[in-house]
């Protein structure tokens, strides 16, 4: 039985089926849980870090084409509406009155 206010402690399962492990051994289960609790969420945050690089190259990419098409467009938009700068006409002289006789 327990003493007022005491718990039992991770081993009390162990203890319960006949199997006591030493602290060391604990010790090494514990740091192995961490250990693999860390690689997993480091395995999520690599899936997720390469799901929203993914989505930043398709925006880039995007953008890229988008300011292509558009510069593709202004050219098309100049070239349609080129006309070619001539010299202004050469002025025809303006005839000097003759005075009357």
């Amino acid at each position: 039985s327990l003493a007022r206010g005491a718990s039992r402690g991770p081993l009390s399962n162990a203890e319960d089926s006949g199997t006591l492990f030493s602290s060391s051994d604990q010790a090494k289960q514990t740091d192995a849980g961490r250990t693999e609790g860390m690689e997993l969420q480091f395995e999520r945050l690599t899936r997720e870090l390469e799901a929203e690089r993914q989505i930043v190259a398709s925006q880039l990419e995007r953008c890229k084409l988008g300011s292509e098409t558009g510069s593709m467009s202004s050219i098309r938009y100049a070239v349609s509406h080129y006309r070619p700068i001539r010299p202004p006409p050469t002025p025809k002289p303006i005839p000097n009155p003759t005075p009357p006789p």
